[in-house]
């Protein structure tokens, strides 16, 4: 496989451009590991859930807010990075007056599932094509 250079910083989750897919802010995705772009709008929350691998989130815009199961939170905001162990049950949700982007990495191909608090699976997103 050839490396892959990517200015995330001209990438359309970054500059705000709303309509994208999904697939859209996958920028890379192999057998072993993805990258992506998360961008989300103010208020919004994600369901609480697990992964089967190590993954990081480093904040690029706004405030992401890391909320786990025994009530504690973290806050991911421009320049911070955060290392989620695999296993480790979580939650994402924007703060109510903004939205957050931050890039994301997993050691694990995208089409893996998650897994919520009563380990029912929670599909990923569909097919990706492998860089």
């Amino acid at each position: 496989m050839p490396v892959k250079r990517i200015d995330v910083s001209e990438h359309p989750s970054v500059k705000g451009i709303v309509g994208l897919r999904k697939h859209d802010n996958l920028l890379f995705n192999s057998a072993t590991s993805h990258v992506w772009i998360h961008n989300s709008p103010p208020g919004d929350k994600g369901p609480m859930h697990r992964h089967t691998a190590d993954q990081t989130f480093y904040g690029l815009e706004g405030e992401c807010w890391l909320n786990f199961p025994d009530g504690t939170r973290q806050s991911i905001t421009p320049g911070v990075l955060v290392v989620i162990p695999k296993g480790q049950y979580y939650q994402q949700e924007a703060s109510s007056h903004t939205g957050y982007v931050f890039l994301g990495t997993r050691a694990e191909t995208y089409e893996n599932s998650r897994f919520g608090p009563e380990g029912q699976e929670i599909k990923a997103g569909g097919k990706a094509p492998l860089d």
